[in-house]
């Protein structure tokens, strides 16, 4: 037969083919490793923040500090975007940014600046 296949666990549905790939409910998990929803949740804030991981946040206000999250996990990733000529403090809470104990200052016109959390020894990467 040609149509759609489901797999259920406690009679819930959690996989389900279509006609253009597969619908997954809950958490994936290959070879032991979760895999991502898809990456950066955007937000617009105009207020000082404390980002949490996957973050993608979008700086529409002037002298505004965005603060990374206390408590990293390797992997976990904040994007910060100036909108036009704002300005961005990026407070490291307690974790290093690039190896030293200093926060970072965006003052680039629509710079975007991505911190991807190492280890404690390196702390918050920036990446292109």
């Amino acid at each position: 037969a040609n149509g759609a296949a489901y797999i259920y666990y406690d009679n819930s549905k959690k996989f389900e083919t279509t006609s253009s790939g597969v619908n997954v409910t809950g958490a994936l998990t290959v070879n032991g490793a979760a895999v991502g929803g898809g990456g950066a949740t955007p937000v617009v804030i105009t207020a000082n923040r404390t980002a949490v991981a996957d973050d993608f946040v979008f700086v529409n206000a002037s002298n505004i500090t965005v603060t990374l999250p206390a408590s990293p996990s390797a992997g976990d990733l904040v994007k910060v975007q100036n909108i036009g000529t704002n300005y961005t403090s990026i407070i490291r809470n307690g974790s290093k940014i690039m190896g030293a104990n200093e926060d970072l200052y965006n003052d680039v016109a629509d710079g975007c600046i991505t911190l991807t959390y190492v280890n404690s020894t390196r702390g918050w990467q920036i990446s292109c």
